[in-house]
């Protein structure tokens, strides 16, 4: 009897023990993963506006252009550069170049389609690629156009209102 009765307190002894080890470990999983995404995340983005880096762009324009491709759509690629922008930098520091470069971000994306990426592939030049249908693609004109037109409008930071223009390209 005493030998049965300690066989099963240490089979519960171990059951417990393993089901604590089992949480801890599910636990430590879940952090790994949480933390592996969030490198992916600061892999892929500027850290400033949030959008694609260079290298996540190559990535993103090349599966755009497969699915694009696919489904017998063209694909536009834009690059866009803010003209002068050193002048900012200069004259009123680098937190309102900062800030201009931000809502410069946060213009173009209410103006871009969903799926259309953003990326910041350096100091001032940034690039989208959207596809669209092929017979609509004067429809890019338009979206230049809106871009230019928001552009235009003054950026207003809390110190200081800035005007820039853009120079943009398209393929």
């Amino acid at each position: 009897d005493v030998l049965l009765v300690n066989a099963l307190l240490l089979n519960i002894a171990l059951i417990i023990f393993g089901w604590r080890r089992y949480r801890e470990l599910t636990r430590e999983i879940a952090v790994r993963r949480s933390a592996e995404a969030r490198a992916k995340l600061l892999a892929a983005t500027d850290p400033l506006t949030q959008c694609l880096n260079r290298r996540a762009m190559l990535d993103a324009t090349e599966a755009l252009r497969a699915r694009a491709t696919a489904r017998g759509e063209a694909v536009v690629y834009c690059m866009m550069d803010l003209d002068n922008f050193k002048q900012i930098n200069d004259m009123h520091g680098h937190a309102a170049g900062d800030a201009v470069l931000v809502t410069f971000c946060e213009r173009a994306r209410a103006l871009l389609p969903r799926e259309a990426r953003l990326a910041r592939l350096g100091g001032d030049e940034f690039a989208f690629v959207m596809s669209c249908p092929a017979a609509h693609v004067a429809r890019v004109d338009d979206l230049v156009i809106r871009l230019f037109e928001s552009f235009a409008q003054p950026f207003r930071l809390p110190d200081v209102t800035v005007e820039l223009t853009i120079s943009i390209g398209l393929a």
